[in-house]
């Protein structure tokens, strides 16, 4: 009786809680000025939507809520939240507020759900504070990834880029020209390619832009194309060039990199080796023989 009382009872605070939320979103309307200036303050990330692609219908309206009590309670915007929804891919302008309304509700809906089964303090507690914790631990991974996923793809990109400036383009259109024409094998990449041009537009510098993107991806090869870059427009020296004998270094590391994680995996198949398939071995090869044995020390004693 008493699990079912506490069931009820966060069911109902979970119940009133989507009441406020959709209160407050009635009674939020944005004004003609508020929409027109959030569409001059973000372009570069709404003319990604195309790209990226943008949220579900039921996601923008849990998007608007949860932005509307934001703004209720006056709680501002994290940038550095903010940052890292951009480096995991997540340019549309409501990752943030259903990133934040995720992880405030998981935690609710975990208690409400514990608490059917369990009364104990320590139990609910204990996943409260894990289903906060699992949004994050996701977002970290996802970055992780694409992270990954962009420095691979690096190599072939910056050859497709000295290609588009031999063809006579210069550096920023012939980024823009190859993020277009790699979309397809290299998505990820090629959005922060995009995402840079759109900076670039806003009136940020090309070395700015550019360090941007290093800080975004944490690529040491992405910060080699910067340095030379930044470089290049110091000195005025052919960006072409550079790039060419830079694309051949990044591709003896990418093979490195793949030599590397070719020798560690002798050690990693060492442990599922050891505990689980030498066992085995053990119990087919030994097995008959131990029998045999048991049965003929039966035999001895008779």
């Amino acid at each position: 009786m008493l699990q079912v009382l506490y069931f009820l009872i966060c069911l109902g605070s979970f119940s009133a809680a989507m009441a406020a939320f959709l209160f407050f979103v009635l009674r939020h309307e944005k004004s003609q000025i508020e929409k027109r200036s959030a569409a001059v303050l973000s372009p570069h990330l709404r003319a990604l939507e195309e790209r990226t692609g943008t949220p579900s219908r039921a996601l923008l309206n849990f998007s608007n809520i949860v932005h509307a009590i934001r703004e209720r309670l006056g709680v501002a915007e994290s940038n550095k939240l903010q940052y890292r929804l951009t480096a995991a891919g997540y340019y549309h302008p409501s990752a943030l507020d259903i990133y934040v309304g995720i992880r405030v509700l998981l935690p609710v809906v975990a208690v409400a759900l514990v608490s059917f089964f369990s009364v104990s303090f320590v139990a609910i507690a204990g996943v409260a504070g894990t289903a906060y914790l699992i949004p994050d631990f996701v977002l970290d991974r996802l970055i992780t990834k694409r992270r990954t996923i962009i420095r691979q793809s690096l190599p072939d990109t910056v050859d497709l880029l000295v290609i588009c400036m031999d063809a006579g383009l210069g550096v920023d259109q012939a980024v823009q020209r190859t993020a277009d024409v790699l979309y397809v094998a290299y998505p990820d990449l090629c959005n922060e390619l995009l995402y840079l041009g759109r900076l670039q537009r806003m009136g940020q510098t090309r070395v700015q832009a550019w360090k941007q993107l290093v800080t975004r991806t944490k690529s040491t090869d992405i910060e080699q194309v910067a340095n030379m870059l930044s470089q290049a427009d110091a000195f005025g020296t052919p960006v072409s060039d550079a790039l060419r004998a830079l694309t051949d270094s990044l591709r003896t590391q990418r093979r490195q990199r793949g030599e590397e994680r070719a020798a560690r995996s002798g050690i990693v198949l060492l442990v599922p080796l050891v505990f689980f398939i030498f066992p085995v071995i053990f119990v087919v090869l030994l097995g008959p023989a131990a029998i045999s044995i048991v049965r003929g020390f039966g035999t001895f004693g008779q």
